[in-house]
């Protein structure tokens, strides 16, 4: 009896604290919640027109410019020019004499040569062969001409045979005093001479002949 009691009175109770709270917090949301009155229509341009602003440059109002004259060019001054004497001027003490040196007769002059045999002048030396194995010989005759040139060069004897070629080729680059007699260069015939070939080692040593 007693707990149905306190059932029942504390039903209407708790239902009187729940409507109690559903009016307190409708007031609120009201309250806090309530609509606002809106700005107006919000506009949007999409192509905005750009102002064009001109700039205005202001003139300072400058003096007039004066004329001004350009002087005139001073006057040109004639130089007086001394006029060149006619008359013969006298020597100062101490001149040379002037005088004309007489002229002598254009003869043709030969020069005096003295007389001799042949002398050389330019020896070039021979090429050493390639199958050359130690050093060597030739004995060379041969002609100078009255410039002196060698011509009709011959080898006669020689150590070995690839000495030969060698030797004529380098005796035909020599050459000569031409021989001389009663002062006119002439032709000299059976000159004789020799020509040597030195081989060396890998040491600088001369590879002795046969």
């Amino acid at each position: 009896m007693g707990q149905f009691t306190r059932w029942s009175l504390g039903v209407p109770l708790a239902g009187g604290v729940t409507a109690g709270l559903f009016l307190f917090m409708t007031g609120l949301i009201q309250t806090e919640f309530a609509p606002q009155e809106g700005n107006g229509q919000n506009t949007f341009e999409l192509n905005p027109v750009v102002e064009e602003i001109e700039t205005v440059q202001r003139q300072r109002d400058l003096p007039d410019a004066r004329e001004v004259k350009t002087p005139p060019a001073p006057e040109r001054i004639e130089t007086p020019q001394a006029d060149i004497p006619s008359f013969p001027v006298a020597p100062l003490p101490g001149d040379r004499p002037v005088f004309d040196p007489p002229t002598l007769p254009q003869t043709p002059i030969r020069p005096i040569i003295a007389d001799g045999d042949v002398q050389p002048i330019l020896r070039p030396p021979p090429t050493m062969p390639a199958r050359a194995e130690r050093s060597g010989f030739c004995r060379v005759i041969l002609d100078v001409g009255a410039d002196g040139t060698p011509f009709n060069v011959r080898a006669t004897d020689c150590s070995e045979s690839i000495f030969s070629r060698p030797t004529v080729r380098a005796v035909e680059r020599w050459r000569y005093r031409p021989k001389v007699e009663n002062g006119i260069e002439v032709t000299r015939q059976n000159v004789r001479n020799i020509v040597r070939f030195n081989l060396l080692d890998d040491r600088g040593h001369l590879i002795p002949e046969r």
